[in-house]
């Protein structure tokens, strides 16, 4: 199944989104909102990568090789 860029991107501003939200909110009890933040950042480095894979033409296709 092929992914489209649009979606990619509207994932990736969600995700932003939501990080942006975390920021503006007081802190979370038992060390939540640090793990969030950890996670967001996890999340758009992931997003980040999947755009530039899909500028390559290689979104769509598995990364990994079987040997």
């Amino acid at each position: 199944m092929a992914i489209e860029r649009a979606s990619l991107e509207a994932l990736r501003d969600l995700i932003e989104d939501a990080r942006l939200t975390l920021e503006t909110t007081p802190d979370l009890p038992q060390n939540r909102t640090a793990s969030c933040r950890e996670s967001l950042a996890a999340a758009l480095a992931l997003a980040d990568d999947l755009l530039k894979q899909h500028g390559k033409g290689g979104a769509s296709k598995p990364t990994a090789s079987v040997p």
